[in-house]
């Protein structure tokens, strides 16, 4: 119960700065199984400096798995990383990435942040080539 809890809240805070990206531009089908591609995607994080906060490989009862970070950034500006792993019938890998932009309000707390459409949807290539570098 408490994994759906955190797998909705990451949903609902990536697409709120995720939703301008299109979808061709923030997802991918890796041809790889779910653990290679799940392993990447963990390498590829931490490698960029990113804390993996919860993390979960696909399974028969729960076919999505999950990867997610915590705020990272410097100053006022972050972001945070939610990666969904989905397995085909082919043997493949479909990959969602969604990029949080955040901000730290007057409290100091991380809230989302507007981010030009372009400079978002070239994170989400980024990420996105980053792990398939690593497969």
């Amino acid at each position: 119960m408490q994994r759906l809890l955190i797998l909705f809240l990451a949903l609902f805070l990536a697409g709120c700065a995720s939703s301008n990206v299109p979808e061709s531009e923030r997802t991918r089908t890796l041809d790889a199984s779910s653990d290679q591609v799940f392993d990447a995607t963990v390498s590829y994080l931490q490698n960029a400096g990113y804390e993996i906060s919860d993390q979960f490989k696909p399974t028969v009862s729960l076919p999505e798995g999950e990867i997610t970070t915590a705020v990272h950034g410097e100053g006022n500006m972050g972001e945070k990383i939610a990666c969904i792993l989905r397995p085909t019938e082919s043997g493949a890998t479909k990959v969602s990435v969604h990029v949080t932009a955040l901000t730290k309000n007057l409290e100091g707390a991380w809230v989302p942040a507007r981010k030009d459409k372009n400079t978002l949807a070239q994170r989400h290539r980024e990420v996105l080539r980053g792990i398939e570098d690593l497969l």
